[in-house]
């Protein structure tokens, strides 16, 4: 099985532009796919019956924002506030049972930022 890594942000959202990355993963056996919570259901529906043999989801927006694209975007922001949605968001992304696994699960620290807090909590909670 090859291990492959797409983003679909670039495109209209529509089922015509997920179901080409779908059938290029399927055909390819490529299994990993960013998670959005709203939608949880379209992503199970585009998945679940493909013959994957392990589907990792993986997170790279905190609502609108992409942490992991510029490390200038995080200028003047609540981190610690993007972090406890980015871990709120991981433990939503285990819990939906789609997948079975996260892709980097840490990703949010790229560009070296950390909370001001403890993540404990989050980290007990995901596991």
């Amino acid at each position: 099985m090859l291990d492959g890594h797409i983003h679909i942000e670039r495109g209209a959202y529509t089922l015509d532009w997920i179901d080409q990355f779908v059938s290029k993963a399927v055909e390819m056996e490529i299994d990993e796919i960013c998670y959005f919570k709203e939608f949880e259901r379209f992503i199970s529906g585009l998945t679940k019956g493909k013959g994957f043999d392990f589907l990792l989801g993986s997170i790279h927006f905190v609502d609108d924002f992409a942490f992991d694209h510029k490390a200038e975007h995080w200028t003047g922001l609540d981190v610690d506030k993007i972090f406890g949605r980015y871990f709120e968001d991981s433990i939503s992304l285990a819990k939906s049972r789609i997948f079975d696994g996260i892709g980097h699960p840490d990703a949010i620290r790229l560009f070296g930022h950390g909370p001001s807090c403890s993540l404990s909590g989050y980290y007990e909670s995901l596991a």
